[in-house]
């Protein structure tokens, strides 16, 4: 009988630890906001951050109306996040810093532009949703990753303005604009893969940009940059 009830008590006492284990990961990998005011610039200080706690892998970045906008990212390069959102209040940030790896899409649900100058790596195709009124994104960190790719949606501006490498496909979807810029470009000036348009798709990059894979879709195509555009696929 002793023997039993001490099996017993160690079974509940695993179940619970495991318990315990599982919730306290959830809760480090829910939604972390960024302070009102925030004691640092820094991503990887605590008071920076609502709650005091600074974000973990898998959590998603939650960005509102802030007295510091001109942020950098401190934690660990290659981090892994979920996702990053700016609320509909959010201020104008500007980010720069160490490279993230991105599991999830960005979303500006704002008026005010957000500039996100971080080299972001993902192997899977990632939504950036902007709004209408302002409510853009500019991309100025590399975009990299075997079979990453990105969807414009909203109907707003996504700007890439960096010599971005990832693999995979593009979408625009109906309302929202692609537009690159700078001397932006993709896959390294040489893009394979298939960009889905139904949208507006913008060249406005000053290096040349050969598109070999199918360019689909109802949208626009404007070439505005100084830089030749090729078009070689099947189309």
């Amino acid at each position: 009988m002793k023997r039993s009830f001490s099996r017993n008590c160690f079974a509940e006492a695993l179940a619970l630890a495991l318990l315990f284990s599982c919730s306290t990961r959830s809760v480090l990998a829910a939604t972390i906001s960024w302070s009102n005011a925030p004691s640092s610039s820094n991503w990887n200080t605590a008071t920076s951050w609502a709650g005091g706690v600074v974000p973990v892998a898998g959590s998603v970045l939650q960005f509102s109306n802030s007295s510091v906008t001109n942020l950098f990212n401190n934690i660990t390069a290659g981090t892994s996040f979920a996702g990053i959102s700016f609320t509909t209040n959010a201020s104008i940030y500007f980010f720069s810093g160490n490279s993230i790896v991105l599991t999830g899409g960005i979303t500006n649900s704002g008026a005010n532009l957000q500039t996100i100058n971080l080299a972001i790596s993902t192997t899977a195709n990632q939504t950036i949703s902007t709004s209408a009124g302002g409510g853009n994104i500019t991309l100025g960190g590399i975009i990299s990753g075997a079979g990453g790719g990105i969807t414009a949606a909203g109907n707003g501006t996504t700007t890439l303005t960096a010599i971005n490498t990832f693999t995979g496909a593009t979408a625009i979807n109906a309302g929202s604009t692609l537009q690159i810029n700078g001397a932006g470009q993709l896959g390294s000036g040489n893009y394979a893969a298939a960009i889905t348009n139904n949208g507006a798709l913008i060249e406005g990059s000053s290096a040349n940009q050969t598109v070999s894979g199918i360019l689909s879709g109802t949208g626009s195509l404007v070439q505005s940059g100084t830089g030749t555009l090729t078009l070689s696929g099947t189309n």
